[in-house]
């Protein structure tokens, strides 16, 4: 698979849609793994946590959220996100690590988020706008 002149170049043996569409999923995820990575890294440098909590990264379809920190510290992020700007996909990121210090959304919560990332209600709506 590759990218063409703006347009996802796929080749698989088999043409069904279904075929089709598994290739696609295929190379978004890998996309996404290295994209969420990178952006992750950079989320974790800004939050200032010690380097042994730092999550394990798995990307999923989800079907009614962004991202989620698990208990046992897995940052699930959506695989739908790979379709928004970096600047949102840095929110949702940098949301889900703030539950590390902060499980629940209260007012400790968003005055951290708001530190690090001052503009995130702007990310937030953007995202919003663009992905719902």
């Amino acid at each position: 698979m590759k990218i063409e002149g703006g347009y996802l170049v796929v080749k698989t043996r088999e043409k069904s849609p279904a075929c089709v569409a598994r290739a696609i999923e295929s190379w978004q995820r890998e996309q996404a793994k290295g994209v969420f990575a990178a952006l992750a890294k950079k989320v974790w440098s800004r939050i200032g946590l010690s380097a042994e909590k730092h999550p394990r990264l798995c990307v999923k379809v989800l079907s009614r959220r962004w991202g989620s920190l698990s208990a046992s510290g897995t940052l699930t992020l959506n695989l739908a996100l790979i379709q928004a700007p970096r600047l949102c996909i840095e929110y949702v990121i940098c949301h889900e690590l703030c539950h590390i210090e902060h499980p629940g959304h209260g007012p400790a919560f968003y005055e951290k988020l708001g530190r690090i990332l001052p503009d995130w209600k702007d990310r937030k709506l953007r995202l919003e706008r663009m992905l719902c």
